[in-house]
């Protein structure tokens, strides 16, 4: 005869899905806020130190638990909008919501807690993080997963701690010609029925699309990280391709 297993209750404050109110005091090396409820502690992505926010819990182990943001009743002096309109759905970057000096602060206390607390080296001085004139567009190398969707072929990012791929327009850190070649992979990839790759049947056949370009030479190379050797219609698609990405020099499949 089959027994029922008994619930077993949270050792925290709350339950699985319960919403509560917490001050947030710290951020961990992902950027995740970190507060204490009952001396119980609590990880909540979107959050800064000295916010107070409500939340909802979503997963509970025996000595912390996950939440999710839903309000944030008193705001930090250090929270800006976001210029990414994904910002909050893709899984790409963590520090975009507050300003770009508090930013380069937590870059620098990281260093600062990992040479002391893990490195356990003490009386070493460490500098504060020199920042760009311009922190927007600095990556020149890009790696976008690609899939689909309404039978077309989407490109961008993974939605944090998943494999969902959120679709991108434009990536603000990457250099423009990054999101070109992004843009006319999906526009040539489906004219000429390429597919993309399915983790759940391991079938398709475009995976990701790298590209490198030089900012001081222009040279642009594109790598295709596909699931098996034949291209649609692979000339056509490489003619294409090279007609419409300036400095293209290269177009490799890996």
């Amino acid at each position: 005869m089959a027994h029922k297993q008994k619930s077993i209750k949270s050792s925290g404050p709350v339950e699985k899905n319960e919403e509560f109110e917490i001050e947030i005091e710290d951020l961990t090396h992902e950027g995740n806020g970190v507060g204490k409820l009952d001396g119980y502690t609590f990880f909540i992505p979107g959050v800064l130190p000295g916010e107070r926010v409500r939340a909802k819990a979503v997963k509970l182990k025996k000595q912390y638990g996950f939440a999710r943001l839903l309000e944030i009743i008193t705001p930090s002096e250090e929270r800006v909008d976001p210029i990414c309109p994904v910002f909050k759905r893709c899984g790409g970057c963590t520090l975009q919501h507050t300003t770009y000096e508090s930013q380069l602060a937590f870059k620098h206390r990281m260093v600062e807690e990992n040479v002391r607390r893990i490195g356990k080296i003490e009386g070493v001085p460490i500098h504060p993080t020199i920042g760009m004139i311009k922190p927007w567009r600095y990556r020149n190398k890009s790696q976008v997963p690609f899939g689909e969707e309404e039978g077309g072929l989407i490109g961008g990012f993974y939605a944090m701690r998943t494999h969902e791929i959120i679709d991108i327009e434009e990536c603000l850190i990457q250099h423009e010609t990054s999101d070109l070649i992004v843009k006319k992979v999906k526009e040539i990839g489906k004219k000429h029925g390429i597919t993309a790759y399915r983790e759940e049947d391991h079938k398709g056949l475009l995976r990701h699309v790298v590209s490198k370009v030089g900012f001081a030479t222009g040279e642009v190379m594109v790598v295709l990280v596909t699931n098996g050797k034949i291209i649609p219609n692979e000339w056509a698609f490489i003619q294409e391709l090279s007609q419409t990405i300036p400095g293209i020099k290269s177009i490799v499949q890996n």
